[in-house]
C-alpha cells in the first residue's frame, strides 16, 4: 500500500501570511507495510575468478563469503513459496533491500601461495580487506530465464556500477542464479600482478564465476536466528 502526505508550510511576513501547499504524492517509505522475505545462500554455493598470466592461466575460489538480503513485496500479493509458480511470482513483484555480497580478499586462495600474496598486495587488501557488492534492483526475464541485477561494486576502494546478468532456473522450490562476470582491474585502480621479478605477468581481464543456490523465506524470528547462524 502506497502513503501519501501533504505538507502546509506558513509564513508569516509583515502580517501577512503565505501559505505554500506541496501536492499529494505517492512513496514507499513505509517499508514495513511490505511483505519481508529473506534471501538465503546455501553453502554449496560457489565463486571463483578466472585469469590469464605469462604461460598459464591462474583459477582462485572464493573460500569465504558473506550475504545479506531481502525481498519485499507489497502487502496485496501473498506467496506460500511451497510451488515454482509462487517463486516466480515473487521474483516478479518483489523488489530487493539491504542486498550486500562480501568476500574478504585474503580469503580468496588458489594453488599459488605466491600469487594470493600478490593479488592481495595489488589489491591493499591490509587496508581493503574486502570486495563488496551492493545492489540496489534486479529485473526478471520469464522468457529467457535472466536476471539482471544493478548495483555498485567496491574493489579497493573504488566503487563502480555494474549489471549482472545470470542465468535463473527454479525447479522444486530449488533456485539456482549462475553466471560469469567479467572485470578490468585497471578500472579499479589496481595494477595486475606480477612475479618472478617481472618474469611473470598476469591479465589485466577476471573473470568472475558464481553459481547460487538460494532459497527464500518469509521473514520470522526462527529465519533470523537460522540466519544468523551461517
Amino acid at each position: 500500500m502506497k502513503s501519501t502526505y501533504q505538507t502546509v508550510l506558513a509564513i508569516s511576513l509583515l502580517g501577512i501570511t503565505i501559505v505554500f501547499s506541496q501536492p499529494k504524492q505517492s512513496t514507499i517509505s513505509s517499508l514495513n507495510r511490505f511483505s519481508n522475505y529473506k534471501i538465503l545462500i546455501e553453502e554449496k554455493s560457489i565463486i571463483y575468478l578466472k585469469g590469464t598470466s605469462t604461460g598459464h592461466a591462474w583459477q582462485s575460489k572464493a573460500t569465504e563469503k558473506h550475504f545479506t538480503g531481502d525481498i519485499l513485496v507489497p502487502p496485496e500479493y501473498s506467496f506460500s513459496l511451497d510451488s515454482d509458480i509462487d517463486i516466480k511470482a515473487l521474483l516478479e513483484k518483489g523488489m530487493i533491500k539491504n542486498f550486500k555480497l562480501i568476500i574478504p580478499v585474503n580469503k580468496i586462495i588458489s594453488s599459488s601461495k605466491i600469487l594470493d600474496n600478490n593479488l592481495q598486495k595489488a589489491m591493499d587488501a591490509k587496508i581493503f580487506p574486502n570486495i563488496v557488492f551492493e545492489g540496489s534492483s534486479f529485473f526478471w526475464d520469464k522468457t529467457l530465464n535472466k536476471l539482471e541485477l544493478e548495483g555498485n561494486l567496491i574493489i579497493a576502494n573504488v566503487t563502480k556500477p555494474v549489471v549482472v546478468v545470470a542465468n535463473l532456473s527454479i525447479d522444486n522450490q530449488s533456485i539456482k542464479i549462475s553466471g560469469v562476470q567479467k572485470i578490468l582491474m585497471t578500472n579499479y585502480n589496481i595494477d595486475p600482478p606480477a612475479f618472478m621479478w617481472g618474469v611473470m605477468q598476469t591479465g589485466n581481464l577476471v573473470e568472475v564465476h558464481f553459481d547460487f543456490y538460494v532459497q527464500i523465506y518469509e521473514f520470522s524470528t526462527e529465519i533470523t536466528q537460522k540466519r544468523s547462524s551461517l
